[in-house]
């Protein structure tokens, strides 16, 4: 063989010093790689943790704003010019001085102000509530609305003093026997409690052939048992709502084993229904009217706080993600409608590396006018 061609086979592989030049750039390129990888990973995580808190967070102030708005409204009569005449006998006393309280939950789980006895809020009352319920989480708070909900069902006709039924044209949120209800029109407004059977089993209304439904007033559940003044034709059928909101333990756990809390809602004294999970506490704050007409914002248990000259609620809620999205623990405090809420001690948010956003807005009462 010619040396020529010894030469050029020698030339045609690679040296050493050229291979470990290639075997570098590609550690460097496959480690750059990597990191692109890990970054997008991350960015990724974050951006599904950061939409997962934004929905929880608007779900739940938008829930928790549609009732509190609400609070003493029953029909288009001016809460502010007119008594309501209580006709029920238990259940709805003092509608109009207790359409919204509101508690501070102790770290070992009492509301303060005291619950009375007997009251549906002992059932969500660490120490009063029954086993297996739901109950309001220590350092959060609970806040209670009682309002008229419009329901679409009409009059048909006047009212007779002496006639304990009242016939309206439907009943399509299907209210039943022994629930509480309201006829208002723009004048008068009155609450009983509806004694006749106007709800199938099946959810359909207990109606005539012309789809009229038959409510009735009658003394063994009302006092007064009369409705006077009378109503005409066209006056309004309503549903009493006794709604409370509050944050408890889901009994569910995260991948990393820690507790997820939930907003719970409980409507005239029902088992609470959980809302949306995400919720690690629930924070109000109140806008009570002085004499002065200057507004102060107070907590639930501030002493000589009276919920009857409150216009406002400022609401703030902490919403966590269940992804670990940040790259170390998460070690802040959060300041949430003016509490603050650590990393640790007795009442704190579980660390983690969570994403979390305190949610805070200011709702103001329609039906209240000073």
């Amino acid at each position: 063989m010619k040396r020529s061609n010894v030469a050029t086979l020698q030339q045609a592989g690679f040296t050493l010093v050229e291979l470990l030049i290639a075997l570098g750039l590609g550690v460097l390129l496959s480690f750059g790689l990597l990191q692109i990888f890990q970054s997008s990973r991350i960015i990724a995580s974050t951006e599904t943790a950061l939409s997962r808190v934004q929905e929880t967070g608007r779900f739940a102030t938008d829930v928790i704003a549609r009732d509190l708005r609400m609070i003493g409204y029953h029909g288009c009569a001016d809460p502010n010019n007119m008594d309501i005449t209580i006709m029920a006998r238990t259940g709805a006393a003092n509608f109009d001085t207790t359409s919204l309280t509101a508690f501070e939950v102790a770290d070992n789980g009492t509301f303060s102000p005291t619950v009375s006895s007997g009251d549906d809020l002992e059932d969500i009352q660490i120490g009063t509530a029954s086993s297996g319920n739901v109950v309001a989480r220590p350092g959060s708070d609970v806040v209670r609305a009682k309002f008229a909900a419009r329901t679409g069902a009409r009059l048909t006709g006047n009212t007779a003093p002496n006639n304990a039924n009242v016939v309206f044209d439907g009943n399509p949120t299907c209210l039943d026997q022994d629930d509480l209800v309201l006829i208002s029109d723009c004048t008068n407004a009155h609450l009983f409690r509806n004694t006749n059977n106007t709800c199938h089993n099946d959810g359909t209304p207990v109606a005539n052939n012309s789809g009229w439904v038959t409510f009735a007033h009658a003394s063994n559940n009302n006092e007064p048992n009369k409705i006077l003044p009378g109503y005409s034709a066209g006056a309004e059928l309503l549903a009493y709502q006794d709604v409370t909101y509050f944050v408890g333990d889901s009994g569910r756990n995260t991948a990393q084993g820690d507790d997820i809390f939930s907003l719970y809602r409980m409507v005239n004294g029902n088992s609470p229904e959980e809302l949306v999970e995400g919720v690690e506490f629930l924070q109000l704050r109140f806008g009570e009217v002085l004499a002065s007409g200057n507004i102060r914002y107070v907590d639930a248990d501030t002493s000589g706080v009276q919920f009857t000259d409150i216009s406002s609620i400022q609401v703030g809620m902490l919403i966590q993600s269940f992804e670990s999205a940040l790259p170390q623990e998460d070690d802040r405090s959060y300041v949430v409608a003016g509490t603050t809420i650590p990393a640790s001690g007795d009442v704190s948010h579980s660390g983690g590396r969570y994403l979390r956003k305190p949610f805070v807005t200011t709702i103001q009462l329609r039906n209240r006018r000073f």
